[in-house]
């Protein structure tokens, strides 16, 4: 995930993966400048299902803007 840095960033990625029920396996968190760009090993059942992992992917999209 590559965004803009700004307080709560990771906080709203973190609750975005708790809503799917997915666990963490690894984290890269790295901030350059005023940009994050964090990448996440993740595992959970949902992502068997192509269409909730689209629906993950615009969810995470959203918690980006706000």
């Amino acid at each position: 995930i590559v965004a803009g840095d700004r307080p709560g960033l990771l906080a709203r990625i973190a609750k975005v993966l708790a809503d799917y029920h997915l666990s963490v396996q690894s984290a890269k968190i790295m901030t350059l400048g005023s940009r994050a760009e964090d990448s996440f090993l993740i595992s959970g059942a949902c992502l068997k299902d192509s269409k909730t992992v689209l629906t993950l992917e615009s969810d995470l999209i959203a918690a980006l803007r706000i």
